[in-house]
C-alpha cells in the first residue's frame, strides 16, 4: 500500500484527505485461487489503517482512491462512496471513505 498524505482533497467540500495510490493484497489469497481463503479481511484492515492515519493527520478519517472495475464491489461493501468513473483516469472509479474500526 502506498499513501499520499498531502495535496489531495475530497470531492465533497474540498477537505484534505489521505489518498491511496496503490493497495493490493496477496493474489494467492483470492477466491478462485485458494478456496477456502487462508486469510480474510486483509483489505479491510488496510483501509482501517488508512483511516487511523487520516485521523492522526487531522483529516477526520477521510481517504480516497481510484478502483479497478473488479474491486468496485469490495469498496462498495466497505461503505465507501462511489463518485463514478473518473474521465481523467480511464477505466477507474473514484471512491471516498471515512475511517472506522475493523
Amino acid at each position: 500500500m502506498i499513501l499520499e498524505t498531502i495535496k489531495h482533497r475530497s470531492r465533497v467540500g474540498c477537505l484534505p484527505l489521505v489518498y491511496i495510490e496503490y493497495l493490493a493484497v496477496a493474489p494467492h489469497n483470492r477466491l478462485g485461487v485458494q478456496e477456502p481463503r487462508k486469510y480474510r479481511h486483509c483489505g479491510q484492515a488496510m483501509l482501517a489503517l488508512v483511516g487511523m492515519r487520516s485521523k492522526a493527520l487531522g483529516y477526520r478519517g477521510r481517504f480516497g482512491l481510484h478502483s479497478l472495475s473488479d474491486a468496485i464491489p469490495f469498496y462498495q461493501g466497505c461503505g465507501m462512496t462511489d463518485h463514478g468513473a473518473d474521465l481523467a483516469e480511464v477505466g477507474l472509479h473514484y471512491f471516498e471513505g471515512r475511517g472506522r474500526s475493523v
